[in-house]
């Protein structure tokens, strides 16, 4: 049995390639994917600065206590679920399509930031953080669906590892950015910079949607083929 089993553990070891950077490269370069990374970027960088400032806005300027802070977070993380189990498939045959649903999502986020500038009570807040949840959710969904799709069967793995990185680098400029946004600008200046990144966003897909559409999925394949 040993033999074989020393024969079996090379066959295996000679299919593990580990980390393929000419295949991320490769991804890179294909339109599709380089647009829905751009404009996934400016999203999550518009939202994850306006989360990084916003527990430090929350007792100062709304009068929320850490109490309050917690069940606003809570109340959020229920929207997302309740989005995904019951809404998400019913928004995107609103908007027609998934790039449909990826642009209208980045523009409703928008608009939400700019009414966040508005508030100034706990229930208010909590009444924008309904929208924001749901359409932040559908976002998040939405691009990751899209991700696998304009990519080879084959590759999908990769191009949703890209998405995921992406989201981590702007997990890391972010904060830097909301601080940096919130110290000059305070509370409204962060909320309007989150909207502007969204709208930017919401722009640029709406630009480049027939690149990312799913019309356009065989022929970006092929075109991968052939080189």
């Amino acid at each position: 049995f040993f033999p074989e089993m020393k024969a079996k553990s090379e066959t295996i070891d000679k299919k593990e390639d580990g980390l393929n950077l000419s295949k991320i490269f490769e991804l890179l370069l294909v339109a599709s994917v380089r647009d829905l990374l751009l404009t996934t970027t400016a999203v999550f960088i518009g939202l994850g600065s306006f989360r990084t400032v916003f527990s430090l806005a929350a007792e100062p300027i709304y009068g929320l206590n850490s109490q309050d802070l917690g069940y606003f977070m809570s109340f959020g993380a229920i929207v997302g679920l309740v989005t995904n189990v019951f809404l998400v498939a019913r928004l995107i045959s609103f908007f027609g399509s998934n790039i449909n649903a990826l642009v209208g999502a980045a523009f409703c986020l928008s608009i939400c930031y700019v009414g966040y500038s508005f508030t100034s009570t706990y229930s208010e807040i909590m009444a924008v953080s309904i929208p924001v949840g749901i359409f932040s959710t559908l976002l998040y969904t939405v691009s990751g669906a899209l991700m696998s799709l304009v990519v080879e069967k084959g590759d999908a793995g990769t191009a949703i590892a890209l998405s995921h990185a992406s989201r981590s680098f702007t997990g890391i400029v972010s904060p830097i950015i909301g601080g940096k946004v919130f110290d000059e600008f305070g509370i409204d200046g962060a909320c309007w910079f989150a909207a502007g990144c969204c709208m930017i966003a919401a722009a640029f897909a709406s630009i480049v949607s027939r690149s990312i559409s799913k019309e356009n999925i065989t022929s970006s394949s092929s075109e991968k083929k052939q080189l």
